[in-house]
């Protein structure tokens, strides 16, 4: 059995992605790329001149250099760029939100299926004989949950199999007229604590009280053998 300490790395595969970890798998925006590159006042000199150079180069291969034409090249070009930027920076904004509206997604995508999976857990848990709360712990994390939902399926798991042990001890003691110390004694071989143990005898001594008081006052014979059927 492996214990918490052991299991971190199983508990970290099965924890959400925080929001970077969920960006860095999406990878950079183009935008993001383009503002990188014209990011400082170099970097946009640069990237304007980039731009232009690859027109100049056309121009001065049919004779139109140092032209006036040129000129309204370059203008357009500075213009082009200025727009672009602009446009860059609003769609970045826009990339954003949608990052950020994907991710409250996948973080509402995650809890779903985590509750699914503990639902799932506990019910199978649930009507079991397995009150070990490291083996209930163990296989929630087996079925992929995390640490904070694993804890929680596991002891809710454990308390409804020994609720239902619990019910199932009395209604054994009941169906073979056990008095309440053999039914207690009954439960504790189950695998039930001292806890749920008690609470078995309990109930059966309620029942077999209220079962008493039911013979003691219809008739003497049947007052009798509910007496009998109590000796240990």
């Amino acid at each position: 059995m492996k214990s918490l300490t052991m299991r971190k790395n199983d508990l970290s595969k099965n924890s959400p992605k925080s929001y970077d970890k969920y960006k860095s798998e999406l990878g950079p925006l183009s935008e993001e790329k383009y503002l990188e590159s014209t990011a400082s006042e170099h970097g946009a000199q640069n990237f304007k001149d980039t731009n232009y150079g690859k027109i100049a180069e056309k121009l001065a291969s049919i004779g139109l250099s140092s032209s006036g034409y040129e000129d309204y090249i370059r203008t357009s070009t500075e213009r082009n760029y200025d727009e672009n930027l602009k446009t860059a920076k609003k769609n970045l904004l826009v990339g954003r939100y949608n990052e950020e509206s994907g991710y409250s997604k996948y973080l509402s995508d995650y809890d779903n299926l985590q509750n699914k999976i503990s639902k799932s857990l506990i019910e199978k848990i649930g009507k079991g004989s397995d009150f070990n709360i490291e083996n209930a712990f163990n296989a929630a994390v087996d079925a992929g949950l995390s640490e904070e939902y694993a804890y929680f399926a596991a002891a809710k798991a454990v308390r409804n199999a020994k609720d239902n042990a619990v019910k199932n001890a009395v209604e054994f003691a009941k169906d073979n007229n056990l008095t309440a110390k053999r039914a207690k004694n009954y439960a504790l071989s189950l695998g039930l604590d001292e806890a749920y143990a008690e609470d078995v005898y309990q109930a059966v001594l309620s029942y077999r009280e209220a079962k008493k008081s039911t013979y003691s006052s219809m008739n003497a014979d049947g007052y009798y053998n509910y007496l009998i059927s109590t000796t240990n």
